[in-house]
């Protein structure tokens, strides 16, 4: 189904996630380093008009995406220039992301995949792949500089893949997606 008619192909991030009124959204980043977000009806070609949530620089992180702390508030994570993992948290009104909390704090740019997503247990975690291709499990508690040391819950391998993402299979369990790159 074509919820969106074009143009989806500029953005530098695209991603899903919840504001914090945990209404579902679209997030984008413009070639003006503005946060957009987006909602979508379920029905083609419904996606809403954007709005604006965060004014500018956003172009420069290295990953951005959406996740979940270990308290289940919704947060946007990026990595910036120095390595440090940011969250914020979006109240759903334009213009409002708010200030970024520091939750890690160096050593993030070094990952291939970073992303968001939750354990057999349910738990939110955030999952790196390390240069030494190890997938790695952190924990984020909502706190300044909090994040939790890393556990190890892949040994390696998982650099050969081209995509590497969390979600839910049909009956609900937590999962772990890769596509391996063929190049």
């Amino acid at each position: 189904m074509v919820v969106g008619f074009g143009g989806w192909r500029d953005f530098k991030f695209l991603f899903a996630g919840k504001n914090l009124r945990h209404e579902s959204r679209i997030y984008a980043v413009d070639d003006n380093g503005q946060l957009l977000s987006y909602g979508d009806a379920g029905t083609p070609g419904n996606v809403s008009s954007p709005v604006v949530v965060g004014f500018g620089g956003w172009k420069d992180f290295k990953f951005l995406f959406a996740g979940k702390n270990l308290a289940g508030e919704n947060r946007i994570y990026a990595v910036d220039k120095d390595g440090q993992l940011l969250s914020y948290r979006d109240a759903g009104t334009p213009g409002n992301v708010s200030s970024p909390a520091v939750v890690g704090l160096g050593g993030w740019l070094q990952f291939k995949f970073l992303f968001a997503g939750q354990n057999l247990a349910g738990e939110n975690r955030i999952y790196a792949v390390d240069q030494n291709g190890q997938l790695l499990s952190y924990g984020d508690n909502g706190n300044p500089g909090n994040v939790s040391s890393p556990a190890v819950v892949g040994f390696g391998g998982w650099l050969q893949f081209k995509f590497l993402f969390a979600g839910k299979n049909a009956a609900g369990e937590n999962r772990i997606y890769a596509v391996v790159d063929q190049a």
